[in-house]
Order: structure tokens, then C-alpha cells, then sequence
């Protein structure tokens, strides 16, 4: 009997390890989102963009990458990854950094990156215990790309303030004026500082804004300085206020040139003349009331070459603020609207000319 239930015993537990290692030789296969990203930590001085098969990505890509491994190591990457929020991206064990000096990419040249190799020898590849199996860039396989470097050079640059809209804020005055900043040898822009409608509205309380001054260079993401500066505004910026203006269609005017006055009528097409029914603008209750009396306080410019050939679609026309020019002199009223500026489409029509009486 006793050797029975040892045969019996010896064929359950021979059965539970086939069944366990069957289970465990199990592998999935299965997609995740990740990124490449040049590291904050990188070297000031040098501007490093990515580029795949001929296109500049910037200094961050977007990767879907596949691992194959057993189920429970895919299950556990899976709840990790769906941690990460865009908040918090650093919960996804995913998102990768390169360092140029890491690779000795210290001059102003191309470099061949072998992007699954590197992915691959990273620390947090290899505490997935999962097998990189393929990577890809807008769904397109990929092994290497090309790093660009560029050096870049110290500037001291001036600040200027700006809205969210990008248009300018007058009278704003930055402690310190200028900014030092790593930009490229023929860069000759300032440097930005972008306020929003709640940090004008607390400077305009008299508080203090602090910001930290930014570059753009091509393609690049936003370079922002070490340092902040503080941002107080004048009371002549402060007296500007957000305007809403409804012209009439009547209200609206067409400046032709010399060649063309009188020999054509203009018609506005519906969905532009809808929206050029609503005009936002800043400015001071004196400049707001004289433009409001302007006869034509929107023109639209009809140039020569928009006639040279009337069978072909005249591109959208950028309208004009006519503002009373002693305010704008004044830096008393400027456009509200966001950017683009708004446009029109127009069509043209001849004038037929009246036979004379006989």
C-alpha cells in the first residue's frame, strides 16, 4: 500500500512541475509607449536634436517598443507604465535619457546612434527581465537614428515680455535687462518671457512675477535660462484693458492701389464677414471710444497682383487695425487677437461700365 501512494505521490508531483514549467516557459508579446529624450542634465552648451530617416525630431521621440518575456513580467510592466500620467511621467520605467558627453558627442557634428542597442544596455531595460524585441518611430521600425550636435556660445541677450496671444507687453521692465544664455553663433533674437492673464493680473496688483526667460533655436524645444528675473509692468501697460468691438459690414473699407481704384467691387465671403463681426483689442477707455468712431476701423488691402488673374482663388487677406494713430503713437491700443491675425476671403468683381446717354 505504502508503495502505492509513493508511486501515486511521485506522479502528482511529477505532473505539478511539468504543469509549473510549462507555465513558466510561457511567453507574451506586447507593445509599450516610451520615449527618448536628451537629458536635462545635459551639457548647457551643447544643442543636441534627433533625427530618423532624414527628419528632425527635436530633442525628444516618441517610441513604441516591444518586449516578449513570461506573463507575469509583462502584467507587472504593463501596471507600471500605466502609472505614469503626463504629470508624472517619470513613473513610466520607459522613458530613456541620453547625455551627449556620455558618448563623447562634444563637437559640432553628425553622430550614428544605435538606438536598440542603447536601449537595451540600460539599467532599467535589464531590471525588466524582458526581451527588447523590436523598437519603432511613427510606426516604423527602427535601429539607428542620427544625433546632431551643435556648440553653442554664451550671449548676453536682452529680455523682452510677451502675452500668451505672443504679442508684446509694453512698458514691461525686467530686473536684470539682460540674461546670459548659451545660443547659436549667429543667433541675434532676445531672449522671452511669457506671462499669463493670472501673472499680469497679480502684477497688476503691484506683486512681484517671477519667470524664467526661454530661447527658441529651430526645431528645438524651449532653452530656458539658470536663472529667473522678476517682471513689474508700468501704469501705462496696466490702463490697457481687453476690448470687444462689433463693426458693421458697412464699417469695414478697401484701400486699392492707383491702378485699380474704381474698377472693381469687392465681396466678402459669408463665413469670413461672420467672423470679422467680433474684434478683440486692448486698449484705454480714450482710445477705445476714438476708435469706435473711426469710419473704417477694419481695411483690407487690394494690391495689384490680386487682380492678374481673377479665374484663380485670391489667398485669404490679412485685415488691418485702422487704430487712431495718435494711440498708437501712445502705445495706447493694440490688436487682442490671438495669433494668426485674423483674415478675409474676398472675390473681386469688375465693374461694368454705364453706357453714356446719347
Amino acid at each position: 500500500m505504502n508503495d502505492k501512494l509513493s508511486k501515486f505521490l511521485a506522479v502528482v508531483c511529477l505532473t505539478l512541475l511539468i504543469w509549473t514549467w510549462a507555465f513558466l516557459s510561457q511567453e507574451d508579446e506586447e507593445p509599450f509607449s516610451g520615449t527618448l529624450e536628451v537629458s536635462p542634465a545635459a551639457d548647457r552648451s551643447l544643442l543636441a536634436s534627433f533625427w530618423v530617416d532624414g527628419k528632425d525630431m527635436g530633442q525628444k521621440v516618441n517610441l513604441e517598443l516591444t518586449f516578449k518575456g513570461t506573463p507575469a513580467k509583462i502584467t507587472a510592466l504593463s501596471r507600471q507604465a500605466e502609472q505614469a500620467t503626463p504629470d508624472n511621467p517619470q513613473k513610466n520605467p520607459l522613458n530613456y535619457y541620453y547625455n551627449p558627453r556620455d558618448f563623447a558627442h562634444t563637437q559640432t557634428q553628425i553622430y550614428p546612434f544605435s538606438l536598440k542597442d542603447f536601449l537595451q544596455k540600460q539599467s532599467q531595460t535589464k531590471g525588466l527581465a524582458l526581451t527588447l524585441e523590436s523598437c519603432s518611430v511613427n510606426q516604423e521600425p527602427v535601429t539607428q537614428i542620427e544625433v546632431h550636435i551643435e556648440v553653442l556660445e554664451k550671449k548676453l541677450l536682452d529680455i523682452e515680455c510677451l502675452r500668451e496671444t505672443g504679442l508684446p507687453i509694453r512698458d514691461a521692465i525686467t530686473e536684470p535687462v539682460q540674461v546670459e544664455m548659451y545660443v547659436q553663433e549667429n543667433y541675434n533674437r532676445p531672449a522671452y518671457v511669457t506671462l499669463s492673464a493670472r501673472q499680469i493680473e497679480l502684477a497688476q496688483q503691484q506683486r512681484p512675477i517671477r519667470v524664467r526667460p526661454y530661447v527658441e533655436m529651430g526645431t528645438a524645444e524651449q532653452r530656458q535660462a539658470q536663472e529667473e528675473v522678476t517682471v513689474t509692468l508700468l501704469k501705462n501697460t496696466l490702463s490697457l484693458l481687453p476690448r470687444v468691438f462689433q463693426p458693421q459690414p458697412q464699417n469695414i473699407g478697401f484701400v486699392f492701389s492707383n491702378n485699380l481704384q474704381g474698377k472693381y467691387i469687392v465681396q466678402i465671403d459669408s463665413e469670413s464677414e461672420s467672423k470679422l463681426r467680433t474684434i478683440h483689442l486692448r486698449a484705454t477707455d480714450e482710445a477705445y471710444d476714438a476708435y469706435k468712431k473711426m469710419r473704417y476701423p477694419i481695411l483690407i488691402e487690394i494690391r495689384d497682383e490680386d487682380v492678374s488673374n481673377l479665374t484663380a482663388e485670391i489667398p485669404p487677406k490679412e485685415i488691418i487695425y485702422n487704430f487712431p494713430p495718435e494711440y498708437v503713437t501712445k502705445q495706447a491700443i493694440e490688436p487682442g487677437d490671438p495669433q494668426p491675425p485674423k483674415t478675409a476671403v474676398i472675390k473681386l468683381i469688375p465693374v461694368t461700365a454705364t453706357p453714356a446717354s446719347p
